[in-house]
């Protein structure tokens, strides 16, 4: 390419037309995984066509890309970190003949809000080489990291369904005779966390597996539900206890009345002493003892115990839960 010397070449460069870009030679270059390449215009094409004092062309235009991210897993979601891919390569030429380079620039500032926080790096090196049918191809690119940002799940989900949990042990303290209050707040818990459950469930992404949200949801709803079993438990303990001694003031009484009987015809018949010291003190005695007999209340006792044991295993599923995924998410961090 022969250069006009007569021109004013003070800048290093001349700008000309984007259209002349039609009488050089252009590379064949594809995207990879595209979906969609628009080239915005308002009177002409957005675009740059610059040859520069080193007989080097440089072209640039404005477009929108967009490219499809494979292999995305959304396990652990809302705390997935994911790699996304953009490549380009030649469609026609090998590496030996065309290699690509180039670099790259990006501004957080001029971002727009979104849901993750993006870093941006040049591809590996194994990435670099695409491999055809026929031959090995250069490629050049950007892999973009995306981690998306949990403090919104934290305030709109986590932290709510726990104080849901742990409103939930309310139930311990209030007395088993009073149900209305004990069903009432169980089940609206239990009713409104599997409602959070569904309505969240629309929005989370399709996955292969149960998503960590998921199961943070089943398990805050299964604590729920194990209260309202506990409480059914009480209950029905409760319902032996008050018919066990029902039965035994029955035949308290109907003793009482035989008794009653014995001593009227034993008076009629014959009066016997009693001697001091006797053994009848004793039996009187052991009848009395039978009498103020009551079934132990197991209600209170199953109260007190559950009021330790459903907060040490939320804890403890807490502990696992967020140990598990703070480690997955090391492991398989891009």
């Amino acid at each position: 390419m022969l250069l006009n010397t007569s021109a004013d070449w003070s800048m290093g460069e001349i700008n000309i037309r984007p259209d002349w870009i039609n009488h050089f030679w252009s590379p064949d270059i594809i995207i990879h995984d595209l979906i969609k390449f628009e080239k915005p215009e308002v009177m002409n094409q957005v675009a740059a066509f610059e040859i520069r004092s080193d007989h080097s062309l440089y072209y640039k235009v404005r477009s929108d890309i967009t490219i499809v991210c494979k292999g995305l897993l959304f396990m652990r979601y809302p705390m997935d970190t994911h790699s996304c891919l953009f490549k380009l390569s030649s469609y026609g030429y090998g590496d030996k003949e065309m290699q690509l380079s180039g670099k790259f620039s990006y501004d957080h500032k001029n971002q727009r809000t979104l849901s993750f926080s993006i870093q941006m790096r040049d591809l590996r090196p194994e990435l670099q080489v695409w491999q055809g049918s026929s031959s090995n191809y250069s490629v050049y690119g950007i892999e973009i990291i995306l981690s998306r940002h949990l403090i919104p799940f934290m305030l709109s989900v986590y932290l709510p369904t726990a104080m849901f949990v742990i409103m939930s042990w309310v139930s311990f303290f209030i007395p088993p005779d009073i149900i209305q209050a004990r069903i009432v707040l169980l089940l609206t818990l239990c009713l409104v966390l599997i409602n959070m459950f569904n309505t969240t469930r629309a929005s989370i992404p399709v996955a292969s597996s149960v998503t960590a949200l998921e199961i943070w949801f089943l398990a805050c709803i299964f604590l729920v539900f194990l209260t309202l079993i506990q409480y059914a438990i009480i209950l029905k303990t409760s319902n032996r206890r008050k018919k066990k001694i029902g039965e035994e003031k029955k035949d308290k009484t109907h003793n009482n009345d035989t008794n009653h009987i014995q001593v009227d015809r034993s008076q009629a018949v014959n009066i016997i002493p009693m001697q001091p010291n006797s053994n009848c003190n004793n039996s009187t005695g052991s009848h009395e003892k039978q009498d103020d007999y009551k079934p132990k209340d197991y209600s209170q006792v199953l109260d007190a115990r559950s009021r330790f044991l459903f907060p040490a295993l939320f804890t403890l599923f807490n502990i696992t839960y967020w140990g598990y995924f703070t480690v997955m998410a090391i492991y398989d961090s891009p």
